[in-house]
């Protein structure tokens, strides 16, 4: 017992020294993972019962991201560590926050009750011999079980249900466990009732199956719509899209693709349009820059400001939303919100570096170089606005 006991502590030694090592080599993404689980939190206070609709995350999250940074005193280490995000990393907040409390339940008690009900049927029996079938089934059930530990512990800190293997290996664990002989519920249904049952599945299945491949050729009409549109055949890649909406009114690629078509064409009215609708199923920080500088484009500024604001909130680390901020503060004669924008500039370390993050905190030099300071000349300053 005293050696059972020796080896735990070495174990749970080994492993926090793991887990140090690893925090150290990832602290920046552990830190931003820290951020989106208290953005989360926050979304589930504001809708617990309910939650914000399932496929919804990316959408909803990104935008409370957004909010956060505008109206909170966020720190430096938030902002350096933020981004655009698709998932929480973490399954029973994504969970809640889709769902509500009742989601949490549901996910949580189906793992709960795979773990603290199933352990009884991996004690072994008088014939456990490596020749025997309890050998085998035992050792199935050990593998299982683990397995659906293992995918609980990743559901705490990374996603699981979107990476399809591990949720493929998950319900495979599942069946395992739930087909052990162990198990003695059963079903007796007869042969009326089976035969309507199998109808309806193969029914179902056959109808669903037809929708899919029904979608699935619309998708590839829309890709190949993007294609044509990358070899700027925009007219051959409108005729493509357009008989499309029933179909992909609920994509946001398919938007986003028609947005860029009707940009190409030069109809920034229709392509503002295209990409609003984009932004009710996404929420990119790209779609609000382009309809931006659509917006931009057709000299209506406030809508340009708003925009590209939700974009440089949503990705604060990224130098271009503010660049073309500080630029449109420039042109509109702004020049405190320029300057102000060109010290945010300046005082943000990009991810990466590069010669065009180089060449943004150029740009934002000479923007409170041509500013002075705090003098604003405003003939001078007109002057130098026209070489932005």
């Amino acid at each position: 017992m005293s050696g059972a006991l020796l080896c735990s502590f070495l174990l749970l030694g080994l492993l926090f020294q793991v887990s140090s090592s690893l925090y150290s080599l990832k602290k920046a993404s552990a830190q931003g993972r820290v951020l989106i689980w208290k953005i989360s939190l926050d979304m589930i206070k504001e809708r617990p019962l309910v939650g914000f609709g399932y496929g919804n995350f990316e959408h909803m999250y990104n935008l409370h991201q957004s909010v956060y940074f505008k109206n909170t005193s966020a720190t430096a280490q938030e902002k350096q560590n933020a981004g655009y995000v698709k998932m929480a990393y973490n399954e029973f907040l994504q969970n809640t926050v889709e769902g509500g409390i009742p989601a949490l339940v549901l996910f949580g008690g189906l793992l709960i009750s795979l773990i603290m009900v199933n352990p009884s049927i991996i004690t072994l029996t008088e014939n456990t011999g490596p020749q025997s079938g309890n050998f085998i089934q035992n050792n199935t059930a050990i593998i299982a079980y683990s397995g659906i530990v293992a995918f609980t512990t990743m559901s705490l800190v990374n996603f699981t249900v979107q990476a399809i293997p591990a949720m493929a290996l998950a319900v495979l664990y599942m069946a395992i466990l739930a087909l052990n002989e162990r198990c003695h519920f059963r079903w007796k249904l007869n042969m009326p009732v089976k035969t309507t049952f199998a109808i309806v599945l193969i029914t179902g299945g056959v109808f669903l199956g037809y929708n899919m491949v029904y979608r699935a050729m619309a998708h590839y009409r829309n890709k190949e719509a993007a294609q044509l549109l990358k070899l700027n055949r925009a007219n051959e890649a409108l005729e493509i899209l357009l008989p499309l909406e029933p179909e992909l009114n609920n994509s946001e690629s398919y938007w986003r693709n028609l947005g860029n078509t009707y940009y190409t064409r030069k109809e920034l009215i229709k392509a503002i349009t295209a990409y609003n609708k984009a932004k009710l199923l996404s929420s990119n920080p790209e779609l609000y820059s382009k309809a931006a500088f659509c917006y931009l484009l057709t000299s209506n500024y406030p809508e340009a400001e708003k925009n590209y604001k939700t974009a440089a909130f949503i990705e604060p680390r990224r130098l271009v939303h503010r660049v073309v901020l500080m630029k449109l503060y420039m042109k509109i004669h702004r020049f405190r919100e320029a300057a102000a924008m060109a010290h945010q500039i300046l005082a943000l370390e990009p991810k990466n570096p590069s010669k065009k993050s180089d060449s943004y905190k150029q740009q934002a030099k000479e923007v409170i170089s041509r500013l002075g300071a705090q003098v604003m000349d405003t003939n001078e300053i007109h002057k130098s606005t026209n070489k932005l």
